[in-house]
């Protein structure tokens, strides 16, 4: 997150470039718990979230265990996913925040070194 003190060394043509671009690329909460419900499974929410590892495998993990539950093993990748899926509806805001968190680090450095 960025301090007081950071936001004190931006003029005021930066302050309003940084408040406008953190704005439009802040993550939305509400937009997260959509994607988890609508495709929490596949990794939807994650990959918004800027958490493209953790979707892949999600994705990857789901699909091999759809595929797999032909043969019955699937089940047990499909709830150790749904597992999965219930501790990230738990970690959401927390999700929301660090992404936020590096969003608004990242705009700040581009606008410091330019």
């Amino acid at each position: 997150m960025i301090t007081a003190q950071e936001l004190k060394v931006l003029d005021e043509k930066q302050l309003k470039i940084y408040e406008y671009l953190v704005e439009k690329e802040r993550v939305k909460l509400p937009l997260v718990y959509i994607l988890w419900v609508l495709g929490g499974m596949l990794g939807f929410h994650n990959a918004y979230l800027g958490r493209k590892d953790v979707a892949k495998s999600q994705l990857i993990t789901t699909i091999v265990s759809a595929v797999a539950c032909l043969i019955i093993i699937g089940l047990l990748g499909l709830l150790v996913v749904l597992i999965w899926i219930i501790v990230d509806l738990f970690s959401i805001n927390k999700y929301v925040e660090e992404a936020n968190n590096e969003i608004e680090r990242r705009i700040y450095n581009e606008i410091i070194n330019n």
